[in-house]
């Protein structure tokens, strides 16, 4: 799988200056495979607006937490790539194809990995990028090599996984990628899930390197093994 060169195309090169504050990346990695088609994808859609908006109501947020959203299905690759809120227009995700959740995988770590050297090279402090991954289904891909790769970054502390499953997905599977059970999400209740990683990247961007963060209770989930 490649990616177009402009998919890493992060805006302004002037933004760091602008906007000196540390950053607090986060990328959601969207299922968009023929079976989330109908209510499944138009609540995944109105979720991510109100992610948005959770993120843009504190303006110390606004100014640290930094959102791209991906997308795998029939295409893989950024719907949006990073930015603040304020500069974000929200795409409408259209549901369509398979599910090549290595691909997607993949493309999340090479996209918080590309971040991250932005950062470095502005002189801008980054805390560790989380990814959150939502499907619905099992990878068709090879998946396992992707993993690892996940699986290590994490280690390394270069991301935190959060894997989520809608009803259908392989949550054994999801759970074996990082260092969190997978959890499944009640109802496709995905308004309330945006509503809690809005909730979480607000505790979160207050934070410093190294600091330990309580993650907010999801009411939204349950766990199934």
């Amino acid at each position: 799988m490649t990616y177009r060169g402009e998919e890493y195309d992060f805006g302004d090169p002037n933004q760091f200056i602008d906007n000196p504050e540390q950053r607090t990346p986060c990328i959601v990695m969207c299922d968009t495979s023929t079976s989330m088609a109908g209510g499944r994808i138009d609540q995944l859609n109105r979720g991510l607006h109100a992610l948005v908006r959770a993120v843009s109501s504190d303006s110390l947020t606004l100014s640290r937490v930094e959102l791209a959203i991906g997308q795998f299905g029939a295409f893989v690759g950024l719907a949006h790539p990073f930015a603040t809120a304020d500069r974000i227009r929200v795409p409408t995700l259209v549901a369509h194809g398979s599910t090549p959740m290595g691909a997607a995988m993949t493309l999340a770590a090479d996209t918080v990995t590309a971040r991250a050297k932005e950062y470095r090279k502005a002189g801008v402090a980054c805390l560790v990028p989380l990814v959150f991954l939502i499907s619905d289904g099992e990878p068709n891909d090879e998946w396992k090599v992707p993993a690892q790769r996940i699986a290590e970054m994490e280690r390394k502390k270069q991301l935190a996984l959060f894997p989520i499953g809608v009803d259908g997905a392989d949550i054994k599977m999801m759970s074996s990628i990082g260092e969190r059970p997978a959890l499944m999400l009640r109802s496709a209740n995905f308004l309330e899930l945006f509503q809690w990683m809005g909730e979480l990247l607000c505790q979160y961007s207050m934070s410093r390197p190294g600091d330990r963060v309580p993650v907010p209770s999801p009411s939204w989930a349950e766990v199934r093994t």
